[in-house]
């Protein structure tokens, strides 16, 4: 998905020299295959923070995408259950 999201916004980066950078482990990557909803709107929120990203870069600078995973934990409020 990240791939398909740099394709659309390439020509624009280009026009400034922004390079793309993908930060993600390994073991990390299989959670784009996970997600659940409509993968066309996640595609374009990436596209959205692309291009503000390419928006408010500097010539020559650099775009780095980073996945951090943080613990996901799950509370029940009703305490009689």
């Amino acid at each position: 998905m990240i791939g398909q999201a740099y394709a659309i916004v390439e020509h624009y980066a280009s026009l400034k020299q922004i390079t793309f950078e993908t930060d993600i482990e390994e073991e990390e990557r299989y959670l784009f295959e996970c997600i659940e909803g409509d993968e066309r709107r996640y595609l374009q929120i990436l596209i959205n923070f692309l291009s503000n990203a390419i928006k408010f870069s500097n010539k020559g600078g650099k775009i780095v995408v980073k996945l951090i995973v943080d613990d996901v934990k799950i509370k029940n409020q009703d305490q009689n259950l």
